[in-house]
């Protein structure tokens, strides 16, 4: 994202995960980042558009949007509320049909209320007569509290904005709202119809920490590419995509960019200025260039000496490779390893050198100072690339939700050129102007935030000893922590507490009832889901009993085959209304098909043992009480679970369990 600067933004998970702080100019304007998230969805709108036209009035009736007025802190004595946006699509419902909630995560929620006709929720609503709603995350859209003024551009200031922006408070305003939805006079609350939470990347984990936290509250879970193993270092990212294409035929330009990215930590440790400038000198050629300004334009604030600016040029080098790997789409990739191949074959001169070339990569073949500067010719072609296609998606275009937005502001996608609004804003913003004030907050920031305070998931190199580098040397927490620092302040010095992880557990533990876990095969957030290959627990398809989960080390869950971040969502198929079954699956989702059955079929198991019941006992808002950092009312609700009492019974226990 970026605010006086060019940037290209990268996430999700988040989703999420190395921070890079753009060049800034003279303009009084917070500082940008380029943030790392989780993202999906990369094929989420043109799938979309294709199912619309098999859809009559597929653009009529948009949901109107929303508002529930929410207070900043749930559990403290914070002042001060804000208001939340939703949408709501009923077309499909009937009395008694679940509440079905599409959580936007970390994303403006609002390009996806226009299509909320054509959605996989919309395929769970059709099949069970179901209400859609579109839920917005707070200090994300247009869910903003109101910024203090001017003082927001300072980074103590920016962190304290922040602080209410946590796991617990955006947990805590979901269960609010649904306590208390009614609509078109009929109170619709949990306890009344069955909720089913969708999520996916971010929002995949919190639907799982939901339905763990509050099962009086969320019915199902649907968690796909759930990011629930909370870690500051995810260097497993960067190594999925090595081993990805290392086994398809694209291991010599991996181990191209192996040795690139040594020879980078090499420069920055042996403080080689002559060897920077000479490299990256032969990729912009001039300083005038939109690539000198875009990408290797140094500005105080990319840190306090020559060397921490050198970084932030550097660190996204190679990223820059893998822009759409997450997202299932290799063509960056394929472009740039293509293009090293045919500059290469120019100065090869024999078979078992082209040989070589094709195997092993330029360095092997023609010695690193060759392949440099054909590298460098590379990187010049993909970056003119990036600049003359704006639209151009980039590896981690959104989280942890990240979905990729059909009219999305190019702030949050895209590699903007216009930066004329971030820094007419600055200007205003200094002199007191609130709503310019207010333009400044964007989302991508709020999830860097996130990442800062909470999750972690940077991007950091390995420690394995004999093994070629896939990170920066310096990519590690403490470089991570000071970017953070630089844009929130003290408040997250002490870098992420991981506050999650510890209330909930992770890949090898968390295991709540009513919940499907659906991971893509080749996703690089994969170590950190439940469908991980180290969490030492295998998914099955065998659906369990409603409130129940399946014995030893299985759970109910579905790896797709060939498929990528949050694979459903990007992928799926229709079902019409009144159906239980898919239509035609379409034959780009053939993978995916069997595994939203599966879920479709789950739905048609448990919803009906739903029980209506009273929600007195999660109590909510200033009235929960917390011990221990964990709100009373999460321990009972989860003891609830497990109990089989009465009512009256169990509130009673939950009293003992609190106090003994």
């Amino acid at each position: 994202m970026l605010f006086h600067s060019i940037s290209l933004i990268f996430s999700f998970f988040l989703l999420s995960s190395h921070f890079h702080l753009a060049s800034a100019s003279s303009h009084p304007s917070l500082p940008a980042v380029r943030r790392s998230k989780p993202s999906g969805r990369a094929d989420f709108y043109s799938h979309r558009r294709r199912l619309s036209k098999r859809q009559p009035g597929y653009y009529d009736d948009i949901p109107k949007v929303q508002y529930i007025e929410l207070p900043l802190d749930h559990f403290g004595n914070g002042n001060g509320t804000f208001k939340n946006r939703y949408w709501v699509y009923d077309a499909a419902y009937k009395p008694g049909g679940p509440i079905i909630v599409d959580d936007a995560g970390e994303s403006d929620a609002a390009p996806f209320a226009k299509d909320m006709k054509s959605s996989l929720t919309v395929s769970f609503a059709n099949a069970t007569g179901g209400i859609v709603i579109n839920w917005e995350h707070r200090y994300y859209g247009e869910s903003q509290p109101p910024v203090p003024g001017p003082s927001i551009l300072q980074p103590e200031k920016l962190g304290e904005y922040y602080k209410y922006l946590t796991v617990e408070q955006a947990l805590e305003d979901f269960v609010t709202f649904a306590k208390n939805f009614t609509y078109k006079g009929q109170d619709l609350n949990p306890g009344n119809v069955p909720w089913v939470f969708v999520g996916g990347s971010y929002p995949g984990a919190r639907s799982a920490w939901l339905r763990q936290r509050n099962p009086e509250i969320v019915f199902v879970s649907y968690a796909s590419s759930a990011v629930v193993e909370v870690s500051e270092q995810l260097p497993q990212y960067e190594e999925a995509i090595f081993h990805y294409y290392d086994t398809h035929g694209r291991k010599g330009c991996m181990d191209d960019l192996r040795g690139l990215i040594a020879w980078m930590s090499k420069v920055v440790e042996n403080k080689d200025q002559h060897a920077y400038e000479t490299f990256t000198r032969s990729i912009y050629r001039s300083q005038s260039s939109d690539i000198y300004h875009n990408y290797f334009q140094l500005s105080p604030d990319q840190g306090s000496n020559y060397w921490d600016r050198v970084k932030k040029t550097l660190d996204p080098m190679v990223d820059y490779v893998f822009a759409d790997f997450q997202n299932g789409d290799h063509s960056v990739t394929s472009d740039f390893c293509d293009d090293l191949q045919e500059k290469a074959a120019k100065f090869v001169t024999y078979n078992q050198q082209h040989q070589r070339l094709v195997d092993h990569g330029l360095i092997e073949a023609l010695g690193f100072y060759q392949a440099q500067t054909i590298m460098a010719g590379a990187f010049y072609d993909l970056f003119t690339e990036l600049l003359a296609d704006p639209g151009l998606e980039t590896r981690d275009s959104t989280a942890a939700s990240g979905r990729e937005v059909e009219d999305a502001p190019a702030k949050d996608n895209k590699v903007d050129t216009d930066t004329s609004g971030d820094i007419v804003n600055g200007n205003k913003c200094s002199k007191s102007d609130k709503n310019a004030c207010q333009k400044l907050i964007t989302d991508n920031q709020g999830w860097f935030y996130q990442t800062c305070s909470e999750l972690g998931y940077f991007f950091t190199k390995d420690d394995m000893p004999n093994r070629k580098p896939e990170q920066l040397s310096f990519r590690n927490v403490t470089y991570n922590i000071q970017d953070c620092v630089s844009l929130f302040g003290s408040s997250v010095a002490r870098g992420p507490s991981l506050a999650p992880l510890k209330k909930y557990g992770g890949k090898k533990t968390l295991n709540p009832s009513n919940t499907y876990w659906v991971d893509g095969q080749y996703d690089p957030w994969r170590p950190t889901t439940v469908n991980a290959l180290d969490s030492g627990r295998y998914p099955s398809r065998d659906i369990p009993e409603s409130g129940k989960t399946l014995q030893g080390d299985n759970f109910f869950g579905a790896v797709v085959n060939d498929s990528y971040h949050v694979p459903l969502h990007s992928c799926w198929a229709i079902v019409s209304e009144g159906e239980t079954k898919l239509d035609e699956p379409n034959p780009e989702c053939k993978n995916g098909a069997e595994a939203q059955q599966l879920f479709l079929d789950a739905l048609q198991e448990w919803l009906p043992k739903f029980e209506k019941h009273s929600l007195a006992i999660a109590k909510t808002g200033a009235d929960r009480k917390v011990v221990n950092d964990v709100p009373v009312a999460n321990k009972a609700s989860s003891f609830i679970e497990v109990a089989g009492y009465s009512a009256g019974m169990l509130m009673l226990l939950a009293v003992a369990f609190v106090i003994f």
